[in-house]
């Protein structure tokens, strides 16, 4: 399965977004939300969001292309309880976050870019920068999911993300469109669960 990077420091992508009117993007927007970052097209989210009317699922995805395929897929199947953002979520998450007054209480970062060039690093989603930002302004409790399969990668998230999160578990029940292809292939998938830690 090819990766297809998108640089986020670009200036297209240095933008905030207008956050929209989630009463008119869900039809109960009061149910416990889940954001996933990265979704790609998103296959795996629509999935759970047909399984789970209960809850409601938002994907940023820096991929305008993909955003569009996925909500044109939301609308033909009728769905009120998914949405997609086009975004760079590293400046877009905590604006997001904040004007959904605590309803989420997972977010997954599922096979993010793994930018193997020591000078491409930065350009990784879960830098110290970025997790501290989620640690000071997510509320208590929250679950941040993340998997790769990339071993390098995710040692280095490992390392980035205990500062100020605790790590409770390696599995989660999220199969991603990458897992689905990395078991087909007999290629490991790396799998985390980290928790706000409380100071």
């Amino acid at each position: 399965m090819v990766r297809q990077h998108v640089d986020p420091f670009q200036s297209r992508y240095q933008e905030l977004i207008e956050i929209p009117n989630w009463n008119e993007i869900f039809e109960n927007s009061n149910l416990p939300i889940l954001i996933d970052i990265g979704p790609a097209r998103g296959k795996y989210l629509i999935e759970m969001a047909e399984k789970n009317l209960d809850r409601n699922y938002l994907g940023l995805e820096i991929r305008e292309q993909l955003v569009t395929k996925a909500n044109e897929e939301v609308k033909e199947k009728k769905l009120r309880n998914i949405h997609f953002i086009f975004c760079n979520a590293s400046l877009n998450f905590i604006p997001i976050y904040e004007s959904l007054k605590n309803r989420v209480d997972i977010v997954n970062i599922l096979n993010p870019d793994p930018w193997y060039k020591n000078s491409h690093k930065k350009r990784r989603l879960i830098t110290l920068d970025f997790v501290k930002g989620l640690y000071y302004n997510v509320k208590n409790g929250l679950e941040i999911h993340i998997q790769s399969d990339v071993e390098e990668l995710i040692k280095d998230i490992d390392q980035t993300m205990e500062f100020f999160f605790e790590k409770i578990g390696d599995d989660f029940p999220v199969i991603s469109d990458r897992e689905k292809y990395a078991l087909a292939n007999d290629e490991t998938i790396f799998k985390r669960i980290f928790r706000k830690k409380i100071r």
